[in-house]
């Protein structure tokens, strides 16, 4: 837990120190090893600085969505590393329920279904059950150790991040 925890902190430290968080005098960020497996939203930062700051000083824009995508990405990079290390199969089953969690947040639920949601509800739905059941496998193999499930099923979360970032990613 410990090895894939400070993987996550270190990520959004990295984050955050290229972004400034104002958290210290010198833009940083000090991260520590307790807590949970995934960065909090209130911890994670986008590594795009400039993109960020332009949808932060737009002030109709609702952050929850970018908020919850910070936190699931930054756990899909720490896993995406350790998918092979069977040592590392019970935190990888852990980040797994976390992102399986992240896909049943309200938010991401309720995403598409928003007034000013542009784009094709439908498959933007489908890309969500497609993450969370490809989480919800990797869960399930890396508990069962099987590695070549926890290949399978992580290809897929990847694909399903990479499809809908692609379709519905910021228009601006």
């Amino acid at each position: 837990m410990k090895k894939l925890q400070t993987l996550v902190l270190a990520l959004a430290a990295a984050s955050l120190q290229a972004c400034g968080d104002g958290g210290d005098p010198d833009g940083g960020a000090t991260p520590t090893t307790d807590g949970p497996i995934v960065a909090s939203t209130s911890e994670a930062t986008p590594t795009f600085p400039a993109l960020y700051e332009e949808i932060v000083a737009t002030p109709t824009r609702d952050l929850s969505m970018l908020n919850l995508m910070l936190v699931l990405e930054s756990t899909r990079r720490v896993m995406e590393p350790n998918i092979r290390d069977t040592s590392l199969y019970p935190d990888l089953a852990d980040a797994a329920h976390a992102i399986v969690e992240l896909t049943q947040d309200p938010v991401f639920q309720g995403y598409a279904r928003r007034d000013d949601f542009e784009r094709d509800p439908r498959s933007f739905e489908r890309l969500r059950i497609e993450l969370q059941r490809a989480a919800k496998g990797v869960e399930d193999a890396a508990r069962a150790g099987d590695v070549e499930s926890v290949w399978t099923h992580f290809s897929t979360i990847e694909a399903s991040c990479v499809g809908c970032h692609k379709r519905y990613g910021p228009l601006h």
